[in-house]
């Protein structure tokens, strides 16, 4: 029985329609060549199952000195305190930072990992997009051709890389439990898409307090939203229409901070019409007029462990826990109320 013989750099060449030298140089990260001809040449990489001689690339490339890290959107205080935090470990290991966002656009996503891929990074920390099933040949692409990542905050199903994140269950269950346990019977949690992560994760902490209380999560107290000040503003006005709740939790600090001033412009005063809690512990969270009630994520902590998740992928290390899971923190502050 004949074997099938190894694909060749001049069969990716022939798929993609280009020379064998436009796909060497695609391979080696050149950014001479324009974002459609690289995306073709992948296309065919990934289809073909091309697998480069590892010895060869490493004999063949060199540390650019470079890690490139990948938010969702800098609007969020959140991203930016990560930011520093994450330039502060790259800069100790005396390499530098590359910054690409995506404002949780997978497209943006890709396009932001093909310029890192041209800048030679020697590894990418992704936070990925808030997007409904994307399409992660991107993410698949990198794999393929044995580059380094390591996901922070939530991570993509399905793939390889390690994560850094909050343990976001446990968060979502201390706070639901608390509200709960303060006579709160009508919690609404305004989440991102149920289907992700880092919303489902949520979810499961929320449900299982509930559980506990002997009380079953209806399909009206979940309520989906763009993650952002006007995601909340919208979730809050749908969830007025069907009645007030006693609480609102959402699924960060800026939604909650929609929902305030929207609950406001509507006459009703938090908390004593209504509680609401956030999550994440933004610096002025605890400053605002009505100071939040939320759940801390240890953005410094978290930054720092998938900074040197990057380096131990990119020396070759094999990382035993590849799931690096963080104990959050409840803050109850003055935008709940007992109900008892």
């Amino acid at each position: 029985m004949a074997t099938k013989e190894r694909t060749t750099i001049r069969d990716v060449a022939a798929l993609a329609g280009v020379s064998v030298g436009t796909v060497s140089m695609v391979l080696n990260g050149s950014n001479k060549l324009n974002p459609e001809t690289r995306q073709r040449v992948m296309d065919a990489v990934i289809k073909l199952d091309y697998r480069r001689n590892p010895h060869a690339r490493s004999l063949s490339t060199k540390k650019s000195m470079t890690i490139g890290l990948i938010i969702t959107d800098l609007t969020n205080p959140f991203f930016g305190i990560m930011v520093g935090c994450v330039q502060q470990e790259i800069d100790a290991k005396g390499y530098e930072l590359l910054l690409g966002m995506t404002k949780n656009d997978i497209e943006r996503e890709k396009k932001v990992i093909a310029k890192f891929i041209d800048s030679a990074v020697d590894g990418i920390i992704i936070v990925p997009a808030h997007y409904r099933n994307p399409n992660l040949s991107h993410i698949y692409a990198l794999e393929q051709r044995n580059i380094p990542y390591v996901y922070l905050t939530t991570y993509y199903p399905g793939t390889r890389g390690c994560c850094a994140m909050t343990d976001l269950a446990q968060g979502s269950y201390e706070l639901t439990n608390y509200l709960l346990n303060t006579g709160h019977k009508n919690i609404v949690m305004i989440s991102g898409y149920v289907e992700l992560v880092l919303s489902a994760e949520r979810l499961r902490g929320f449900k299982r307090a509930h559980e506990e209380h002997g009380l079953e999560v209806r399909a009206d107290q979940i309520v989906e939203a763009e993650p952002d000040y006007n995601g909340g503003r919208e979730a809050f006005d749908q969830i007025i229409r069907r009645g007030k709740p006693d609480a609102i939790m959402t699924v960060n600090d800026i939604v909650s901070m929609g929902v305030l001033t929207r609950a406001r412009e509507m006459g009703l005063r938090v908390p004593e019409d209504l509680s609401v809690a956030g999550y994440d512990d933004l610096l002025y969270s605890s400053m605002l007029e009505t100071s939040l009630t939320t759940v801390r994520q240890p953005i410094k902590e978290m930054s720092a462990a998938a900074v040197d998740m990057i380096f131990k992928v990119a020396e070759g290390e094999t990382i035993e826990n590849k799931l690096m899971m963080f104990t959050p923190q409840l803050f109850i502050r003055s935008s709940t109320k007992k109900r008892l």
